[in-house]
């Protein structure tokens, strides 16, 4: 066909009169309907056909040059509108997939994490249980060891909590808890989380607070998570032997 040689051979083909061609269906369809002339301009992006851009006349004659020059850059713009709209259609469906995805992906941190709190409160539980004496008296071995129990499944708890927050921060919906709190007791709980991991290397922890320091007005699980995890690094990048 017409279109389809323009298509192939990538520039503009001319029917000066469609009474001395040879008409194919689409030709001819035109040709009945009163059509006398026209012209089929590729449409072009990056060297691969888009469409075509026919332009028809019902006198017959020639297409002048710079009316092909510039239905050739009627066609170059066209097929360009065309392609971005396929572009813009599929970043639509992509982002659509990438929300449900995240939407997805919220909701399993928040399934997982609250599975996994639950059996990991229960230890929590029973070790504190088991401190406070109450199946009977304890060596210093073992109430060391249920520190370290207590001290890591607190720690375990506080990541899982933030995976939940991460989830809850990426779907939009984190909301801050205000309340006021004394700064000493934050920072005591904040010490005797580490406090395992200092002994261990042998670090000595103090807690020196200011008389004029007292209550402070914020989210209290935030700003225990902010003391952690300095007082985390402190420990951490402390050499054996030194104090915090």
């Amino acid at each position: 066909t017409l279109v389809g040689r323009a298509a192939k051979e990538g520039r503009p083909i001319q029917v000066p009169d469609l009474r001395n061609e040879h008409l194919d269906p689409h030709l001819q369809h035109l040709h009945d309907a009163g059509w006398r002339s026209l012209v089929a301009v590729p449409m072009l992006h990056e060297n691969r056909i888009v469409g075509a851009l026919v332009v028809r006349r019902r006198r017959p004659g020639d297409f002048t040059e710079e009316t092909c020059e510039l239905l050739q850059t009627f066609a170059s713009q066209s097929a360009l509108a065309i392609h971005n709209a396929r572009l813009f259609r599929e970043l639509e469906r992509k982002s659509d997939e990438v929300e449900v995805a995240s939407r997805h992906k919220s909701e399993f941190l928040a399934s997982m994490s609250h599975e996994l709190r639950t059996p990991l409160n229960a230890v929590i539980g029973f070790s504190e249980v088991l401190l406070e004496r109450m199946f009977g008296d304890l060596n210093d071995r073992q109430e060391e060891y249920l520190r370290d129990i207590l001290s890591s499944g607190r720690h375990l708890l506080e990541l899982l909590n933030e995976i939940l927050d991460l989830s809850k921060v990426e779907a939009g919906r984190m909301d801050l808890q205000r309340s006021t709190f004394p700064v000493q007791e934050t920072l005591e709980y904040g010490l005797s989380m580490v406090r395992a991991r200092a002994v261990r290397h042998d670090i000595s922890l103090s807690l020196d607070v200011a008389p004029e320091v007292d209550l402070i007005e914020a989210d209290e699980l935030r700003f225990k998570q902010v003391m952690l995890n300095l007082l985390s690094n402190a420990v951490k990048f402390t050499p054996d032997g030194g104090e915090v």
